[in-house]
């Protein structure tokens, strides 16, 4: 109870701090722009807290515009068709906000009651005048005592209902950027991994390689023995992808056949070692058909590498491991090609 009674008193003061920096900032009380707030407030998110910080020193006006940016940026897939616990979650905080600002108005007037009392029992010149103030401010008092009640049960429900809601809503999302078929990370995720990734070598120097994995002849082997068999395959890849790199580096599902790595890595030719690892590793698996026994062969993989350089964007440098792999499959398949390869290097 002592555990909700503090998350109740977190939530509340959260919610008021939420509330305080809208007004100050001028920001329409909408539920995108209370979560948005809330969030800030809450501080957990450090890209959010760092973007609103940044336009706060600047002075920046949050017109209706810049509240649209933060809330797509930071809720991607919150607008129209939003999941239920992102509309449950928006109606909680509006039902805390209003549930908070209805109380404070009613602690408000308690406490110009008090002072109004206080000097109705320096006038006082009857005892039956005090009597008479004393039961008003115990009337007053009782009623404070119930809205605080209320208030209180209201928010350990909300609390409880938020947690729920969060934890379903961070499922959702985490679904959202998972590869359903080989359960590595989507295109969507390495989009935003990368970027990170990006953004830390811009800060710390920190290096790394982008490695584009392609299965050769893909096409031709699911029409050959069906997109059940193919779905299979690209499973054994992936599972040999993520074995590949472990802790070292990160692992996705472009589209279709065509997988991505990121290595964290000042070396080239160390990306290029594990790169053949793992196509040795494809080109030594044999595969059958599980009903018939029937063999199938074996499957490989054309592999580009490409190290990040002081001048590249995210775009530039996924562009030189496409281009490497490319070259890979120009030049026979099954092979691991890098950005020296290319002509122009």
């Amino acid at each position: 109870m002592a555990m909700i009674q503090q998350d109740s008193a977190r939530t509340e003061a959260i919610a008021k701090s939420a509330a305080s920096l809208m007004s100050e900032a001028d920001v329409p009380p909408t539920p995108q722009n209370y979560r948005v707030w809330f969030e800030y407030a809450l501080g957990e998110n450090e890209d959010l807290v760092a973007d609103v910080e940044e336009r706060l020193q600047r002075g920046e006006s949050f017109t209706a515009a810049m509240n649209a940016q933060l809330y797509s940026t930071y809720f991607p897939g919150g607008d129209g068709g939003s999941s239920r616990a992102e509309d449950e979650t928006q109606r909680i905080l509006k039902d805390i906000l209003g549930e908070l600002l209805s109380t404070s108005g009613f602690a408000s007037d308690y406490g110009e009651k008090l002072e109004a009392y206080a000097q109705r029992l320096r006038e006082a010149r009857r005892v039956s005048d005090i009597h008479s103030i004393i039961g008003n401010l115990v009337e007053d008092t009782t009623k404070m005592s119930e809205s605080s009640r209320r208030l209180r049960a209201r928010l350990e429900e909300s609390t409880a209902q938020a947690e729920n809601l969060r934890q379903e809503l961070q499922k959702t999302k985490q679904e959202a950027l998972v590869d359903a078929l080989t359960g590595l990370s989507n295109r969507r995720a390495f989009d935003i991994k990368v970027r990170e990734t990006h953004e830390e070598f811009q800060r710390s120097g920190s290096l790394f390689c982008v490695l584009m994995v392609d299965v050769d002849h893909f096409k031709a082997f699911n029409d050959n023995y069906g997109h059940r068999v193919g779905d299979a395959v690209l499973q054994v890849v992936a599972a040999i992808l993520k074995e590949t790199v472990g802790n070292d580096g990160y692992a996705a599902r472009y589209g279709g056949e065509e997988f991505v790595l990121l290595i964290r890595t000042p070396s080239i030719s160390q990306a290029c070692a594990m790169a053949e690892r793992a196509r040795r590793r494809f080109a030594a698996k044999r595969f059958k058909i599980a009903k018939t026994g029937k063999n199938i062969g074996k499957i490989t993989a054309s592999v580009g590498v490409a190290l990040v350089k002081a001048e590249d964007t995210v775009a530039s440098v996924v562009e030189r491991a496409d281009k490497a792999l490319y070259l890979a499959k120009e030049l026979g398949r099954n092979s691991v090609k890098s950005e020296r390869d290319l002509p122009q290097a």
